[in-house]
């Protein structure tokens, strides 16, 4: 299974808003929750990425040095990694949280018409 990609978390995110993206009662709210989960924990692995690319420590060689160098390097980039995931899992969780709120206008809307028919007290 492919990753989402920004574009289909917007895709998705557009059906939620207008009110194309059904889920049932809750779960949007549940979803946006382990969203939050996830959005925590990468900023936790993002702070920690940027504390490895400044360890020192590797030596005065020239191999050494660029050692030192290629660690960073790739400590930068997870962190940059990190952050894109963490864009991605916020713009989920507004999502999730748009299509819980069309499922609830669509309910009080549903609610009102049976109440206007006399079904609903």
């Amino acid at each position: 299974m492919d990753e989402p990609s920004g574009a289909d978390v917007a895709a998705m995110y557009e059906a939620a808003v207008a009110g194309e993206l059904w889920l049932d009662d809750g779960v949007g709210q549940a979803c946006a929750a382990h969203c939050q989960e996830l959005i925590d924990e990468l900023d936790v692995r993002a702070e920690a990425m940027s504390a490895l690319g400044t360890k020192g420590g590797f030596g005065d060689f020239l191999s050494a040095q660029q050692l030192e160098s290629g660690f960073a390097r790739k400590a930068v980039e997870a962190r940059e990694q990190l952050v894109g995931y963490r864009v991605v899992a916020e713009r989920m969780r507004e999502m999730f949280l748009a299509a819980d709120r069309s499922y609830a206008a669509a309910s009080d809307a549903h609610t009102q018409q049976l109440r206007n028919a006399g079904a609903v007290e």
